[in-house]
């Protein structure tokens, strides 16, 4: 077994932070001498650490109101891993990013891909609006979490997927999720009924026999070919002069 490892944070961005100056000495330092391995207290045998990515956000108005710098970011995260006994595996930086949802951020997407393909146990944030600001997003994110096997941990909320606490937070979200659902369901089957009361179609490629939908027309029109059928349909039913 593998013991006393140095980081395998994969070397190519390692470097390419460290020339790019986007880490600190020191984090530098933290990513170089971290280990694998932990001792089992009661056996005394070696098991594997946890292993944690940490994704950092920032946009350009964040940073300049808030102080949300990505250096600061990692810095408490990277002394969250230490004190938890994490493994970093890797660090993802979106800088100058929006987080309104997760399109156009790509370091966010190769975290996704690592955590499909099994190389995360923990996705560690500075704070649930870091990941996304939007709540259905949120929950998309935790259940490809949860379908991985992998933890969700947010350091200033003090959430933690791995504790009851933190699982009760993910299920309330939940139930907020499901309840805007509910709503957006309610709303469109009132809008809908709306909508056919006033005679417009809810047709868009196909029509009903016996009806034209010209092009640019939102209510439908009666086809006089087509209407003689449907009325001889009509009373053929009504008046039973169908072969039984």
């Amino acid at each position: 077994m593998e013991t006393n490892s140095v980081s395998n944070l994969d070397e190519t961005n390692l470097e390419r932070l460290k020339k790019e100056e986007r880490i600190s000495e020191k984090l530098k330092n933290v990513l170089s001498k971290q280990n694998k391995f932990i001792k089992d207290e009661e056996t005394g045998d070696l098991k594997r650490k946890l292993r944690v990515a940490i994704y950092v956000r920032v946009s350009t108005e964040e940073q300049a109101k808030n102080g949300y710098s990505i250096p600061a970011q990692l810095e408490k995260l990277s002394d969250f891993s230490l004190l938890k006994d994490y493994y970093i595996v890797d660090l993802y930086i979106d800088e100058g990013k929006s987080g309104k949802d997760i399109d156009g951020r790509d370091e966010a997407k190769r975290m996704l891909k690592d955590v499909n393909d099994d190389l995360i146990d923990v996705v560690l944030v500075y704070k649930l609006d870091r990941l996304t600001r939007s709540v259905r997003d949120l929950i998309n994110l935790v259940d490809i979490f949860n379908e991985n096997k992998c933890e969700f941990v947010s350091f200033m909320e003090n959430i933690d997927t791995q504790t009851a606490t933190g699982r009760m937070f993910i299920k309330i979200i939940g139930i907020f999720a499901e309840f805007e659902r509910e709503n957006l369901i309610e709303r469109i089957s009132v809008a809908l009924e709306k909508k056919v009361k006033d005679g417009y179609t809810l047709a868009t490629w196909v029509t009903s026999y016996g009806y034209d939908l010209p092009k640019g027309c939102k209510v439908l029109q009666i086809n006089d070919v087509e209407k003689e059928i449907v009325q001889y349909v009509f009373d053929c039913f009504t008046e039973k002069c169908y072969d039984e």
